[in-house]
């Protein structure tokens, strides 16, 4: 049961997060926070029963980042194309999506040469703060609350650990691309 267990949260956490999207895009701000909430939750739980019970996955290794992605782009995209007072910041989201992308095309890279990549604390402590940034965003929208103090003291945390974060991914990277390919 355990052994599942991560991944399964994993999944709901992509359900979790694009059903919230569609409340958000509906404007049904507490259902959309709840789930976001739920899906943050799950984002805790699964790492912690994985590591706790000793049941890391290859594939719950490649699930987890791809279900933060889900999370993070999904209201992201939901509160920046739809007319909202609050919306992310245009560079957050640029860094961000530079970031994943070369994160993305350098794991296709590494996975080929048998490397599984690994995340860094830079890069966790930006998921962290780019969920609760959502439900700030989210929050300040719904309860009309002036965040704009909030929003940029996030948005400067969360530039500083996407960049920091990319850096050390480019310096590992670096490093992998160093070493001979294994056969």
């Amino acid at each position: 049961m355990f052994k599942l267990l991560p991944n399964l949260l994993t999944i709901l956490r992509i359900f979790l997060s694009l059903l919230g999207a569609y409340y958000l895009y509906k404007k049904s701000f507490f259902s959309s926070l709840l789930l976001y909430g739920a899906a943050f939750l799950t984002d805790f739980l699964d790492g912690y029963i994985a590591r706790k019970f000793k049941v890391c996955s290859f594939w719950g290794t490649l699930l987890d980042p791809l279900a933060d992605k889900v999370a993070i782009f999904s209201f992201l995209a939901v509160l920046l194309f739809g007319e909202f007072k609050y919306q992310p910041s245009l560079l957050i989201v640029s860094i961000l999506f530079l970031k994943e992308l070369i994160v993305v095309l350098g794991s296709s890279l590494f996975l080929g040469r048998g490397i599984l990549p690994k995340p860094n604390l830079l890069g966790k402590t930006a998921v962290a703060l780019l969920f609760f940034y959502g439900l700030v965003l989210i929050s300040g929208n719904a309860l009309g609350w002036d965040i704009t103090f909030l929003k940029e003291l996030l948005e400067v945390a969360i530039l500083l650990t996407l960049l920091g974060a990319l850096l050390l991914y480019l310096k590992e990277g670096k490093s992998h691309l160093r070493k001979p390919q294994r056969v």
